[in-house]
C-alpha cells in the first residue's frame, strides 16, 4: 500500500533548515566585518610608542630606536592651522610624547631633583660618544675679531654694541664662516645683549612706527609686518586687543628665517631688511642624541605658550612641573619634502627646564633652548617662518 507524503511536516522541516542555513551564513559575515574593521582600526590609530632603550631590549633592531626619535615633542592634539601671528591654545596647549621615561629632562632624576651638568639618572648618556658634548665649529677667516669684541665691550649703549658685532658677524658670512669658531664666540656676546634688551624692551633701533589705521587689528598688522599679535602686545605692554586710529605701534618686523647647525649646536636668526638678509641674534642650542635630529627644510607650524606634556603612559604634566621637558614655549616645526609637500614629524624648538641641556647633544630630535630664548623667537616669528637645519 502506498505511503501518504506529509506534506505539512515536510513544509515545517524546510525553513528549519533554511533559517539554520541564514544563521550560519550571517555569523560568518559578521566575524568577516568584525575583521575587517579591526585592521582598519590597526591601521587609522596610532599604536604604542615603542620604548627608548632604557625600557626597552637593547638587542632590538635600530628602525625601532629610531622610530622614537622626535618623541620629545610628540604631536599637538586637536590641530588646527595656525594663522600667522596667532597662537592656537594658548594657555591650554598638549604635547603628546611616545617617551615615558625621564629621558627627555637630562640634568634632571626620576625625583625631579636637579643633577647639574652631568646628567645623571639619564641612561642613554652612557651611550653617548666620548666627544658628543664638543661642539664642532667650521673654519673661520674673517679677520678682526677680537677687535670687534674689544670695541663692543668699550661701549655703554647696548644698540651700538649690537652694531659692531652684527657687522662682524656679516663678514664672517661673506667669508664662509657661519657656524664657525668666531661665530660662535661673537655670537655668544650678541646673545648676552639681545636678551638684556630685550627683558628692558628697548628695541627703537629694531623697529618701526606703525600709525593705526581704520579697520586695523593687531592679527592683520602682524600679518603685514611679518611679526606676532603676541610680540606686539609684548613690546608696547599691551594686556588686550584694543586699537585707537590714529595711535603709535612699535613693531620689530620681518620678514625672518632661521639657520641651525647640529654640529655648532648654534641657531641663527636672520632679519630682511632692504632686500638683503642680516643677522639678528645667534642662541646656543642642544640637539637630538645619536644624529635624531633631521637635516633639512622646516617651517614653523605652531607656536604654543605654556605647553602641557603628555607622557605614553596616559599622564599629563603640566607647564611647571618637574618631569615636563618643554620649558616655557614650544615652535613645532613642520618638514618640506623636496616635492613641497609638509610633513609632520613631532620636532619642535622648545625651552627646557634645565640649562645644562643646552649646548649638548641630548634630546630625542628636538632643539632646546633656554627659556629666555626661545622667548625672543616665540614673540617675534610669526607662523610659516622658515627653518634650516644643516650640519
Amino acid at each position: 500500500m502506498p505511503v501518504s507524503y506529509d506534506f505539512k511536516r515536510a513544509s515545517r522541516e524546510t525553513p528549519r533548515r533554511s533559517n539554520g542555513g541564514r544563521r550560519l551564513r550571517f555569523f560568518v559575515l559578521l566575524c568577516v566585518v568584525a575583521a575587517i574593521t579591526a585592521g582598519v582600526m590597526m591601521l587609522i590609530v596610532p599604536g604604542k610608542a615603542p620604548a627608548t632603550e632604557t625600557g626597552a631590549n637593547k638587542n632590538a633592531p635600530e628602525k625601532s630606536e629610531k622610530s622614537s626619535a622626535g618623541v620629545e615633542s610628540g604631536e599637538v592634539k586637536d590641530e588646527v592651522p595656525t594663522p600667522t601671528g596667532e597662537t592656537s591654545n594658548e594657555n591650554n596647549t598638549t604635547v603628546t610624547s611616545g617617551n615615558g621615561n625621564n629621558n627627555d629632562n637630562p640634568g634632571r632624576n626620576s625625583t625631579g631633583k636637579s643633577t647639574g651638568n652631568t646628567g645623571k639618572g639619564v641612561a642613554q648618556i652612557d651611550d653617548l660618544p666620548p666627544d658628543a658634548d664638543a661642539p664642532e665649529f667650521r673654519n673661520g677667516q674673517a679677520p678682526g675679531m677680537k677687535e670687534a669684541l674689544a670695541q663692543a665691550a668699550s661701549l655703554s649703549d647696548a644698540d651700538a654694541q649690537v652694531a659692531v658685532l652684527r657687522d662682524f658677524l656679516m663678514k664672517e658670512y661673506s667669508a664662509g664662516g657661519e657656524f664657525s669658531a668666531n661665530w660662535n664666540s661673537v655670537g655668544v656676546e650678541l646673545a648676552a645683549v639681545i636678551r638684556n634688551k630685550w627683558q628692558q624692551r628697548k628695541w627703537q633701533k629694531d623697529s618701526i612706527s606703525y600709525k593705526v589705521v581704520a579697520r586695523d587689528h593687531l592679527t592683520k598688522i602682524s600679518s603685514r609686518n611679518n611679526t606676532t599679535v603676541e610680540g606686539i602686545k609684548f613690546i608696547n605692554q599691551r594686556k588686550n586687543n584694543l586699537l585707537r586710529i590714529g595711535e603709535r605701534l612699535m613693531l620689530v618686523p620681518g620678514p625672518w628665517r632661521v639657520t641651525i647647525s647640529r654640529k655648532a649646536r648654534l641657531l641663527n636668526v636672520w632679519r630682511k631688511e632692504k632686500d638683503a638678509w642680516r643677522i639678528f641674534a645667534v642662541f646656543p642650542v642642544g640637539v637630538g642624541r645619536k644624529n635624531r635630529t633631521p637635516n633639512g627644510s622646516f617651517i614653523i607650524n605652531q607656536r604654543l605658550r605654556h605647553p602641557k606634556w603628555y607622557g605614553p603612559d596616559g599622564r599629563v604634566f603640566a607647564y611647571g612641573d618637574k618631569e615636563n621637558p618643554l620649558g616655557d614655549y614650544f615652535l613645532k616645526l613642520r618638514q618640506i619634502e623636496p616635492h613641497g609637500v609638509k610633513k609632520d614629524q613631532g620636532y619642535g624648538i622648545h625651552g627646557s627646564p634645565d640649562d645644562s641641556s643646552v649646548g649638548r647633544s641630548l634630546s630625542n630630535g628636538c632643539i632646546r633652548m633656554r627659556n629666555q630664548d626661545v622667548e625672543i623667537l616665540y614673540y617675534l616669528l610669526p607662523g610659516g617662518c622658515p627653518v634650516k637645519i644643516v650640519d
